[in-house]
């Protein structure tokens, strides 16, 4: 596990996060770094820092601990082909047109795709030009 950006990730959380919340997050964030191993961001570093920021940008408004560990695996579906209902419905919210989806869209879903993609603007400047584009 990169030890590492778990600890930067840890001293983001609230001193009086509960001990099962922790290790919920520590769990989540084991998950990512095996899923993603191996997979780098086009600037170069590890694909694991793209959800441990998500995930710090979670942490920030304190929004809930499911939340936390839905950043950590908010690209598992599409990259990896793994499961999570929170991680599904945001997958699903790219591929709708509205929010008027049966049953309607979870809010933390919303924030979460966000968040997401606000680390993605923030890193633009690494993917290039892309064709066709003027």
């Amino acid at each position: 596990m990169n030890a590492a950006l778990f600890e930067t990730l840890l001293s983001r959380l609230p001193e009086d996060i509960p001990a099962t919340d922790r290790d919920l997050i520590r769990r989540a964030f084991a998950c990512a770094d095996r899923w993603h191993k191996g997979q780098r961001r086009k600037r170069g570093d590890p694909y694991l820092t793209h959800p441990v920021t998500v995930a710090a940008s979670v942490i920030d408004p304190r929004l809930d601990r499911s939340l936390v560990c839905a950043a950590l695996l908010h690209d598992v579906i599409d990259d990896i082909g793994r499961d999570a209902t929170l991680v599904e419905r945001l997958t699903e919210l790219d591929r709708m047109i509205g929010p008027d989806v049966e049953g309607g869209a979870d809010d933390r879903a919303f924030t979460l795709k966000l968040l997401d993609r606000l680390h993605n603007m923030r890193t633009l400047q690494h993917h290039g030009p892309r064709a066709g584009n003027a």
